[in-house]
């Protein structure tokens, strides 16, 4: 945990406002300092940027930062990680096995990326195999894997760099396995964008279908208008490899995406998603042809109905 409270990367009257944010909090909670242990990362000033960035008003922000601080009471994060460390059950060994994300290299900034293989999950079944803890704790485990890498920055630079690019790639996507992935999906989000908000720096979608503009129309409504003008799209035919080296040196991209650097059970992954795509018929995903023609984000899974 961070014990450091790092000035964050922010224009000057970003910090005025997170002043105001802390003293409203504070406020409401009857507090003159943090006074619970679970509650004091939310006040470091990255933090308090999130959420004041995640509300258009400071007394929009309170409220949402307040509702974190009870769910940090009640969830207890620190020991649902370490449950979730010390899992090493059936069910949670097959849920490490099909997790198609995580945090790899760094970008120019130094900072963690995120990668998520979202065309070849099945999130539904995932969910039922798993159960929603499961998800939860390494979902969680990731966050903390993202900070601990932002703090790292923090330490070397003198200033808290707040957000990550995360990529997010669509081959693979099957219409089924895409469409009863959307509820438990959402439900996972909610928790995340609730309780870790604005912590998004770019979204790259890579090797999008045609069928992404059917996956925007539904995620849209969940998603912040700041959010959906971060998202940089890229079709199967675009060479989404040239667009993420903007962002992240060729070297720390992953093979998959057609960088040099090999993630941990990368290929172990691939070749498991084209095995059991379509019953093991990579050449039956249901992909439409042709590209993406509309923005979404990374955190966004969808169908628009089209065979």
């Amino acid at each position: 945990m961070a014990t450091v409270d790092y000035e964050p990367l922010c224009k000057p009257e970003e910090l005025d406002r997170v002043e105001e944010l802390r003293t409203s909090a504070f406020k409401q909670l009857g507090w003159e300092q943090v006074e619970e242990a679970s509650a004091e990362p939310l006040f470091m000033r990255e933090c308090l940027l999130r959420y004041m960035r995640a509300r258009p008003t400071i007394a929009a922000a309170t409220k949402m930062l307040l509702a974190s601080v009870q769910w940090r009471r009640e969830f207890d994060l620190e020991q649902r990680l370490r449950e979730w460390q010390e899992d090493h059950s059936p069910e949670a060994e097959r849920l490490r096995a099909a997790w198609c994300c995580g945090v790899h290299g760094v970008d120019r900034r130094g900072c963690p990326v995120y990668y998520a293989q979202y065309g070849q999950m099945d999130m539904s079944a995932i969910m039922s195999d798993a159960g929603m803890e499961r998800v939860m704790g390494i979902a969680l485990s990731e966050q903390r894997q993202i900070e601990d890498g932002l703090l790292s920055v923090a330490k070397a630079t003198g200033k808290h760099p707040v957000q990550v690019i995360c990529v997010a790639d669509f081959a693979l996507m099957e219409w089924r396995r895409a469409s009863r992935s959307v509820k438990p999906f959402m439900a996972l989000s909610r928790v995340l964008d609730d309780h870790f908000p604005e912590r998004l720096h770019v979204a790259i979608v890579a090797r999008a279908p045609r069928v992404f503009t059917g996956i925007y129309s539904i995620a849209q409504p969940f998603l912040a208008a700041d959010t959906k003008a971060k998202v940089r799209i890229c079709g199967r035919s675009d060479d989404h490899c040239a667009v993420l080296a903007e962002f992240v040196p060729v070297e720390n991209i992953p093979t998959f995406l057609s960088g040099e650097a090999t993630a941990p059970d990368e290929q172990a992954n691939l070749d498991k998603s084209k095995e059991t795509a379509s019953g093991g018929d990579i050449d039956e995903v249901a992909f439409l042809p042709g590209e993406a023609e509309t923005p979404s984000t990374a955190a966004a899974l969808g169908l628009d109905g089209k065979d």
